[in-house]
């Protein structure tokens, strides 16, 4: 019979935390509870901006040609392809896996392909009604931000052309907030 050993929630314990960054049990208790409490207000505006871009969204009247539709499930096939080769997985055995073959996959996403175009296209717009500008400074920035995550981005034009649409579309989003 296995017994777990669970250390005392004391002030030792508190100390050997995270190397010592906290001195006293107290200090410890507090972080986490800010951490959570942090956690939570994240959730919460997430959740506010999700409904607020949603409601535009569904204001909009936007019809889409389903020819740009089938495109975009191919892009987002494609950066599926590309997120399971970093964990050494094909496409083929992720749809083995799911049990679809690919024109049931691409059929499958097809809502959230409509949906991820209207969004562009919405945000695309307010932020064409609203003059919203990323200068090339704040790509700069960015791309410091990733390589001092680790993440080193070469800042190739279609890299920062990419990263400007992506910026400008997220001002867009707190600009209706």
């Amino acid at each position: 019979v296995e017994e777990k050993q669970i250390p005392e929630l004391d002030e030792a314990f508190a100390e050997k935390s995270r190397d010592g960054a906290y001195a006293s049990l107290e200090e410890l208790r507090k972080s986490i509870s800010d951490n959570i409490l942090e956690s939570k207000k994240r959730q919460i505006r997430d959740d506010l901006r999700e409904k607020v871009v949603k409601a535009v969204i569904d204001q909009a009247e936007i019809t889409l040609h389903p020819l740009i539709i089938d495109e975009q499930t191919h892009e987002m096939l494609h950066q599926l392809g590309h997120l399971l080769e970093q964990q050494q997985m094909s496409l083929d055995q992720y749809l083995l896996m799911t049990r679809q073959n690919r024109n049931e996959y691409l059929e499958s996403i097809k809502p959230e392909a409509e949906q991820r175009l209207k969004r562009q296209l919405v945000l695309d717009d307010v932020a064409q009604q609203e003059d919203i500008q990323v200068t090339d400074a704040e790509i700069d920035d960015l791309l410091f931000a990733y390589a001092q995550m680790g993440q080193q981005i070469a800042g190739t034009d279609e890299q920062k052309r990419s990263l400007t649409i992506s910026m400008r579309r997220e001002k867009a989003v707190t600009r209706l907030i």
